[in-house]
């Protein structure tokens, strides 16, 4: 374990040198300058969860096929006392994993999170597992917060093509973005309002006819469903 003082220096200025928020740490075992990620740089990247901790050198930049990169590294430090799998609290920790984790992109360049999490094994059932993580869900390698920037630019008047590019993704995870996101709107059809208004309406002419089917609620003008066409056999 390190034990010594720490000092903060508040961005020294040097000709030829970066401005940077650094500490020293004097003890007898080691005395070097760290580079620490404080509050605000978290709050910036979105990255305040307080399980996260940030490594000594955190960021890491690197141009992957011509494409600018930003690695951000850190540990995520937040125990796991119960097993997913039979609830018994036997958990023991069985060494460490890293996950990559895709971050809303920052100043236009593509920012990947590096995160250390530790896996526990449970004695009873002997299965792995490990903790949740606020950022990420279970078994996904993009971010909560970028999901939700997508789902924003799924609503603007822009190709899905285009949302790929800018924010790195495949058109795939654009569509499974749109998929969840449309099952949250889906209309019951178990029901019907009590006003129900039906009208056709000129739309893209495909093979089954020129005209749509659209039918809304009389009384709060919401759209229930929009059919492709107007006949009886959809």
């Amino acid at each position: 374990m390190l034990v010594g003082i720490i000092h903060q220096h508040d961005f020294v200025y040097k000709s030829g040198q970066k401005k940077r928020n650094t500490c020293m740490i004097k003890s007898p075992q080691l005395n070097k300058e760290v580079f620490l990620m404080d509050y605000y740089t978290k709050k910036l990247l979105t990255l305040t969860d307080k399980s996260f901790i940030a490594d000594e050198h955190w960021l890491e930049e690197k141009t992957i096929n011509g494409i600018p990169h930003h690695f951000i590294k850190g540990t995520w430090t937040k125990p796991c006392h119960t097993c997913p799998h039979c609830h018994a609290k036997t958990l023991i920790k069985h060494g460490t994993y890293q996950t990559k984790t895709l971050l809303p992109k920052f100043r236009q360049i593509k920012t990947v999170l590096l995160l250390k999490r530790t896996r526990y094994r449970c004695k009873t059932c002997l299965k792995t597992c490990s903790s949740s993580c606020s950022l990420v869900d279970k078994h996904c390698c993009i971010s909560k917060e970028l999901k939700q920037l997508i789902a924003l630019d799924l609503t603007k008047n822009i190709s899905r093509k285009h949302i790929c590019q800018d924010h790195f993704v495949s058109d795939v995870t654009v569509q499974r973005v749109l998929d969840k996101y449309t099952k949250q709107v889906k209309p019951s059809f178990h029901y019907l309002p009590k006003v129900l208004c039906i009208d056709e309406f000129k739309s893209v002419t495909s093979h089954l006819g020129k005209m749509s089917f659209i039918c809304v609620d009389g009384l709060t003008h919401r759209i229930i469903d929009v059919l492709p066409s107007r006949q009886l056999d959809l």
